[in-house]
């Protein structure tokens, strides 16, 4: 007999409908809910290569804040790896990101740590819920063994005020969390991930405490404590038989983290953006919560100047419930042996609510935004003024960079257009999708975008694959938070094909090509298809009109033998091309072994998931879903040969599933762990292993051999590990009690796959150079590096502040620079460099040291004397015992003096200034009017003070030099020792114009000559219908199109567009003419009930000239009585392309006798036999007639 059995689509199993196994249904499939810009910036975070995935860098700088020893870059960068039907474009376009500050995104394994639901009934006989009380059902991991909400009131009954005035009871914890969340940290100067876990507790109201795990880097810390703010949220009352019932449920939403880098900076993320999460249909067991998962980067603290880099959000409204569709599927095994009472979490309940097939949850996010970002030297604006009709919230318009004096110094400006939908009458929001055309640089000018002309499908499409890239399926599934027949089995699932004998995977969204599937499951088909590349960046023309063109093809993989492709793309080829359209460099990109089969690994399959809408998570592997690695990528360079770089990849390391702690001895048990990889609820991944480079090899042009070889291995080692596990039950199918409960485990892994050596081999002239680097660490952390090369021994040893004991270091966390560098030679001493912090009132460096070979001693270099409160270098002495004293302007930030000779307390002395105090520098004129510099007039009175402290008469035994500056342009002025000042002038895009003399002459001048702004054509395509087609054929239709890049205009874009148009109306009907054939066709007759016909062929053979074929039998094939030939019989109707234009009658003999055939305009068709006699057997007429 055959077997079917159902499975929830977003949770790996769920079969019955008791109200706790649907319990952690929400945390699962939106357990990522994030704004389209968070979403694209985590697309790919787990990944060290881009190469290894077949992803390039397409990016475009716009300003870059320099803020002590880090930097931060804003730019622009955009995803190579395609274009999703549900993708939503962030505020600078589909497929780019706005790279401005930095963020900490939660990932959810199995469930939200800091969750809880509960259940309530006011029927004090019902079981197994007791009197009137509050029972919590589910329990995130971080959550404590007992109520959290009890503890927040602080309530010795137990806790009041959980939505109704009730206390909180006993818990049940049927479904516990099987794993803790990670933290994806992303920030200037540290990205890292984390995840939390609780100190012990021990008593009962005790604040819980949590200790931060990072998996990148041990010296990382989580700085404050964490504080838990409770978001209590009430839904699905209702009166029952058995009394008044409810829900609720409760996120412990963290409010902010500060982390200290293994730099010392310290980051704080204390704003944040939250969605509600809803459920349909609405009853006590549906959801309606709100859930943080992104926290933005607020601050930086500099650890050593105590300076601040601040970053503010602003809201924008957003009314668009984001839907997605869950329903219950069936998969097919066949006769196969498979158990069917299992199911997540220990309920195993009597308590049964209608059978629900279909589910819509609703995500509604409260986003952010950056507004300005603010150090002491600048401030970054963003401004959003593009009126968005595809989401709420506008698109970035402007990015204005300005000095403290508020002069701008930079702007950067966006324009855009809209990707549209064919045939698409959904609304703006699903129709159109935004499209990033140009970025105006205010310095360098301007960026201009051209992308694929393929049309999307409409946003809500579910003409998609299992990935959610389109693929055109014959599907039309439709659906509303209002609509989406709940109790029916009304949507159509997924096509799933099981193989179960294969090892690693049994189910697949599409048929394996040299297997024989043992059963299918009839659906939608989701298997992905080429033409899904929709709307991917073809050209990017750069400010001095040279230009990069980048080719796609479909990512491939192979298994079991044979390759299939997957809807995402890969780059294949890149083309620059200099401003006189001469292509400057070609790179061919081939993802193949050496048997010219594809190097694409997967992970593996989870049961496909049948969702309309699929930004929800589903197909390969958990956390990287769609990515492909591929272990061996060929660059070919036109004209210079190729590398061929191998990495390290899925079959290496794969990824590790749950496995149960319990021996299950029955195969239908055993087959339903394994063919639905059951309980998935925490997968140990080993994404830092894979996309390591093991071989690269370099070949010239029309040489076999390589011309140098290097090769990597890497050093395993695990850290620590924490074991991780997921309750599961079996029950009993004819009472729906708890059989038996058992646990699946798996293991948290903190590691480091550190690179252990590096080998290189050149060849030239006949002769091998080799050379050997092997490393060891302390943790993440290098200290020791040997090269072996040509006989000899390089060593190398790297100590930081915990190898020399320097408290304030570790204290400050400032861990991931060497203080000191030795460097020996076949075990001789070369080189030893030594930094020292000797100055107990600050982190600054006290003095370098350095090693003299001569006399094999450390000696002092240079000395560190004084430093202001931002940690500038006020005063150093050189080993010449020369003492030097800067001083610094422009609110401390650039230096405007150098006195050589002279000390910073006799400078302080020489304008009665406190020598003791490292700030009274402040008080200099030249200080005070240097933070006043920002025009001409304030210009000028700085230089006066300039002259004044240059000619002060306690100074002139000493060397001085001044400088005037352009804050966050360039120096304006150097006036050295001898006086002979050159002057610095910039153009209005701050580009360096002039240098000058002390005289005003000039001495240099800098032009820049751009050649004209050249425009280029968008693609542009028009289909056509053949219009010289012969008779007995039909129009055939036809597609014109005109390649982006194909025309190009100086004027501006509408008319390089207008140049392409043109081109589609003048030539497009003569192109489709020429090479698409009309469509033959031949006229039928539709026979009445009065005949039979055998044959019957109508064709046009001349213009309007008709040959005619028909064969019909004379008898009834019925066995009834024959038609009376003699008196005429309507033997049927023609097909309207051959209907003549008037009544034709016509006479035809055969060996049959002879025939009349009467021919209506209508179509109408009458045979009368005019033989006098009654004809018998069949007959076949032949004529022909004009229309």
């Amino acid at each position: 007999m055959k077997k079917i059995y159902k499975i929830s689509l977003f949770l790996s199993l769920l079969i019955s409908t008791k109200y706790i196994a649907q319990l952690n249904l929400i945390d699962n499939q939106t357990q990522n809910v994030a704004t389209p810009e968070v979403a694209s910036l985590m697309k790919y975070s787990d990944f060290p290569s881009l190469g290894y995935i077949g992803k390039t860098d397409v990016s475009i700088p716009i300003y870059t804040i320099n803020f002590g020893k880090i930097q931060l870059p804003i730019g622009l960068s955009y995803n190579t790896k395609g274009n999703k039907v549900a993708d939503i474009a962030t505020s600078v376009g589909l497929g780019w990101s706005l790279n401005a500050g930095g963020n900490l995104t939660v990932k959810v394994n199995d469930m939200n740590d800091f969750t809880e639901s509960y259940s309530y009934y006011t029927t004090a006989t019902f079981e197994p819920e007791l009197s009137l009380e509050w029972y919590r059902q589910s329990k995130g991991y971080l959550t404590r063994d007992f109520s959290m909400v009890a503890v927040a009131n602080n309530s010795s009954n137990g806790g009041w005020g959980l939505c109704i005035n009730t206390k909180v009871g006993a818990n049940d914890d049927f479904f516990k969390d099987a794993a803790p969340d990670f933290y994806y940290v992303n920030a200037p100067g540290f990205n890292d991930k984390f995840y939390l876990t609780q100190n012990e507790i021990l008593i009962y109201d005790e604040v819980p405490r949590y200790t931060a795990h990072f998996l990148n880097s041990t010296n990382a810390k989580l700085k404050n404590t964490i504080n838990l703010i409770p978001r209590i949220n009430c839904t699905g009352f209702e009166s029952t038989g058995f009394g008044n019932k409810g829900s609720a449920s409760v996120n412990y939403q963290i409010d902010k983290f500060e982390i200290v880098g293994e730099n010392g900076y310290i980051y704080t993320f204390n704003d944040f953006e939250y969605a509600r999460l809803r459920e349909y249909p609405q009853y006590m067991v549906s959801h309606d919560a709100f859930q943080v998962s992104n926290w933005y980067l607020t601050k930086i603290k500099d650890p050593y100047s105590g300076r601040e880099m601040n970053f503010e959000y602003e809201s924008y409204y957003n009314n668009y419930e984001h839907p997605s569709l869950t329903t219950l599927g069936d998969v097919n095994f066949g006769n196969y042996p498979m158990a069917y009472n299992y199911e997540l979490g220990r309920m195993g309940s009597n308590m049964i609510y209608p059978y629900v097939y279909n589910k819509v949850t609703t995500s509604q996010l409260y986003p952010k935004r950056i507004k300005k970002i603010t150090t002491d030297e600048e401030v970054v604006d963003f401004q959003y003024s593009f009126n968005r009709i595809d989401y709420p919230g506008n698109g970035l318009t402007n990015i204005q960079v300005k000095n403290k004096n508020g002069s701008i110094i930079k702007q950067t400006g966006f324009s855009y257009d809209y990707f549209n939908s064919l045939n698409c009458s959904s609304g703006d929001y699903e129709c159109k999708r935004l499209k990033l055309n140009s970025v105006t640089d205010s310095n360098l000018g301007t960026y201009r975008l051209y992308y694929d002309s393929n049309t999307f499908p409409s946003r809500n499409s579910s003409k998609v694959d299992f990935l959610g890239y389109y693929n055109n399926n014959d599907s039309n599934i439709v659906f509303s938070k209002d609509n989406f027949h709940e109790s029916q089995n009304y949507y159509p699932g997924t096509k799933i094909y099981f193989y179960p004998d294969l090892i690693k995977d049994q189910l697949f969204p599409f048929q394996l090509t040299n297997k024989q599937a043992y059963q299918i499951t009839n659906g939608v088909d989701r298997s992905s298809k080429s033409i899904s590349q929709l709307g991917l960046l073809h050209r990017i023309v750069y400010p001095t009109n040279g230009f990069l063109e980048i080719n796609y093809e479909n990512d491939d993989f192979m298994y079991e033998g044979e390759k299939y492709i997957l809807g995402s793309t890969r780059v294949s080829k890149m083309k620059l091309y200099d401003s006189q359209n001469i292509v400057s460099k070609e790179i061919n990109y081939k993802y193949v072994n050496e048997d010219n089969k594809s190097s694409g690994q997967i992970n593996f399959f989870k049961t496909p998931a049948n969702s309309a809408r699929t930004e929800i998570s589903s197909g390969i592997g958990f956390g990287s879903d769609a990515i492909v690695g591929y272990s061996r990528i060929l660059e070919e360079v036109t004209g210079k040969g190729y590398i061929e770089r191998k990495y390290t990849n899925f079959n290496d390391y794969p990824d590790k599933l749950m496995t149960s702690d319990h021996n299950f001895s029955d195969q239908g048990t055993k087959n339903f762990l394994k063919f639905l990889k059951f309980p998935s609820s925490y997968v140990q991944s080993l994404d830092e292993r894979r996309g390591k480079p093991i071989v690269e090899n370099y070949y010239k042009e029309g040489l076999a051999n390589p011309i140098r070889k290097v090769k990597y291995s890497y050093n395993y080692q695990v850290k620590d590990s924490l074991k991780v596990q997921k309750i599961f039950s079996s029950y009993d199918t004819f009472t729906n009690d708890i059989a038996n409960s058992y646990t699946a485990s798996n293991y948290l892994l903190r590691y480091f796959n550190n690179t252990s050596s590096k080998s290189q081999e050149d060849f030239f002239s006949g002769n091998i150079v080799k050379e050997e680097n092997f490393f060891s660490y302390d943790d993440a952390r290098l200290t020791y590096k040997k090269t072996i090369s040509s006989g000899e021994i390089v060593e190398e040893y790297y100590r930081n502040a915990k190898d020399k004991s320097i408290q304030k270091l570790i204290d400050a966390n400032i861990l991931d620079k060497p203080v000191e560098v030795e460097k020996k030679k076949n075990g001789k001493t070369l080189s030893k460099q030594e930094v020292k912090y000797e100055n107990s009132s600050n982190i600054f460096p006290s003095s370098e040291l350095s090693y003299d070979i001569s006399t094999s001693l450390m000696g002092t270099e240079i000395n560190y004397d004084k430093y202001d409160a931002k940690g500038n270098l006020l005063q150093y002495t050189a080993k010449d015992n020369i003492p030097v004293t800067v001083i610094w302007g422009y609110r401390q930030s650039q230096p405007i003096a150098k006195i050589e000779g002279a000390t910073y307390s006799q400078v302080m002395q020489a304008f009665g200034l406190n020598a003791n105090d490292n700030n009274a520098y402040l008080n200099l004129e030249i200080v005070k009017k240097s933070d006043l510099h920002f025009d001409d007039t304030s210009e000028t009175q700085f230089i006066s003070k300039i002259k004044e402290f240059r000619s002060k008469t306690e100074l002139k035994d000493f060397n001085i030099s001044t400088y005037t500056h352009a804050p966050l342009i360039g120096v304006k002025s150097i006036n050295p020792p001898s006086g002979k000042k050159e002057s610095y002038k910039y153009d209005t895009a701050n580009r360096l114009e002039e240098i000058r003399d002390l005289d005003g002459k000039k001495v240099k001048e800098y032009k820049y000559n751009y050649a004209p702004t050249i425009y280029y054509n968008n693609g542009k395509k028009l289909a056509f219908m053949t219009n010289n087609c012969a008779p007995g054929t039909l129009p055939a239709s036809g597609e014109y199109a005109v390649p982006m890049g194909t025309y190009s205009s100086t004027i501006s874009q509408a008319d390089a567009d207008q140049k392409a148009q043109d081109d589609v109306y003048a030539n497009g009907q003569n192109y489709v003419n020429t090479n698409v054939s009309c469509t033959p066709y031949v006229c039928t007759i539709t026979p009445t009930h009065l005949a039979d016909i055998y044959y019957s062929s109508f064709q046009e053979i001349s213009a309007n000239h008709i040959k005619v074929t028909l064969s019909l039998p004379l008898t009834n094939t019925s066995g009834g009585a024959a038609p009376s030939w003699s008196s005429g019989v309507f033997i049927g109707t023609l097909d309207a392309l051959c209907r003549p234009n008037s009544y034709k009658s016509i006479s035809v003999s055969t060996f049959n006798g002879s025939w009349n055939v009467s021919i209506a305009p209508s179509g109408g068709v009458t045979l009368m036999s005019t033989s006098g006699s009654a004809p018998s057997g069949s007959v076949t007429l032949y004529f022909e007639y004009d229309k």
